[in-house]
């Protein structure tokens, strides 16, 4: 009997742990939603575009042309950059910084602002952009390589007063997705006092916003990037949706903000179809699948539900090959509606 009753007592408590902690929970979620609803309110996110030239080239578009269509005909005023590794020194030592000095140039010329991405992880498959020698190098001679690297892109270019954040790697704590070494937090620590040494602008993280806790990110960067999904594919499960709302992202990011003081942002909002297989492989109604025009206004109603500003979005070489390649001009129009909005 004494056994029965200890057990319902254990019970009891346990329950009223549960109940007590979840509504702690619950009206500490309704204190954030609350505190920061006026200031959302009062200040709606802006909108920019993450930009990569190798994208580009991959739909057979000139980046040049593209860049410039994104500035002055879908009248984009954010970009993320990256200074991409295999480009910039494609023979070791020798630096060539052209390709990314021209998006700067032009960026500069319409008033435009940057975040620019350094590092050896960055945007766009296969996430790990390495120059063909760095496969002769042991792991000691990569890492002073790299860190080299990162010292002559910050240097060349933070003189451009475009450039209003860095960002150090990408995603570099996501294990599962891309052609990269494991991560090394020793190596990502460098490479950020590095970047602090030789500049003050703030630095930005990035990590999964939904495979991940950010913690990481906001333990070490200045601003937090989170990617925010929609719709994607695995093998495994097929084609399936975040089953999330926006206060997934917004009561994280407001207990973040109120436990480090560091503001989140989205550095990847889904306006691009995740595929089973490559882009000019697939079908339109393989993209629809993920990104209708449809899906395409969801998601921008659905980040700015969110709050986080500002917010970039992954997509942009693709509207534009939808447009010219396969006469579906809708995905850019509604990009033009978005950034005049």
């Amino acid at each position: 009997m004494h056994d029965t009753i200890s057990a319902v007592n254990y019970r009891t408590r346990n329950l009223a742990g549960i109940v007590t902690a979840t509504l702690i929970f619950t009206c500490f979620q309704v204190f954030l939603q609350w505190t920061q609803a006026t200031e959302r309110a009062a200040h709606p996110p802006q909108f920019g575009v993450t930009f990569a030239p190798s994208q580009a080239r991959y739909l057979d578009q000139d980046p040049k042309r593209t860049f410039r269509l994104l500035l002055d005909e879908v009248g984009v005023r954010q970009f993320r950059l990256s200074a991409y590794w295999n480009v910039s020194e494609a023979t070791s030592t020798v630096y060539d910084f052209s390709e990314i000095d021209w998006q700067v140039a032009e960026a500069e010329r319409r008033d435009a602002q940057i975040v620019l991405a350094v590092g050896r992880r960055l945007p766009r498959w296969p996430e790990c952009h390495d120059p063909s020698w760095l496969a002769d190098l042991d792991a000691a001679d990569v890492r002073e390589a790299q860190l080299a690297y990162v010292r002559a892109t910050v240097e060349h270019l933070r003189h451009s007063p475009a450039i209003i954040a860095w960002q150090v790697e990408n995603e570099p704590f996501l294990r599962i997705f891309g052609n990269c070494p494991p991560p090394d937090m020793d190596l990502l620590e460098q490479e950020l006092a590095l970047v602090r040494s030789l500049d003050t602008r703030p630095v930005v993280i990035t990590e999964s916003g939904e495979l991940s806790t950010w913690r990481h990110a906001a333990s070490l960067a200045d601003v937090v990037g989170v990617s925010m999904y929609r719709i994607t594919y695995t093998p495994l499960l097929g084609y399936y949706p975040y089953l999330l709302t926006p206060n997934f992202y917004t009561v994280r990011a407001d207990l973040f903000a109120l436990l480090t003081g560091k503001r989140t942002m989205v550095t990847e909002l889904q306006m691009e179809p995740w595929l089973k297989n490559g882009i000019t492989e697939s079908t339109v109604a393989d993209m629809y699948r993920t990104l209708s025009p449809e899906q395409f206004n969801k998601n921008a109603r659905y980040a700015r539900a969110a709050g986080l500003s500002p917010v970039y979005l992954w997509g942009a070489e693709w509207w534009l090959w939808m447009k010219e390649k396969n006469d579906v001009p809708e995905f850019w129009d509604a990009a033009k509606a978005l950034f005049r909005s």
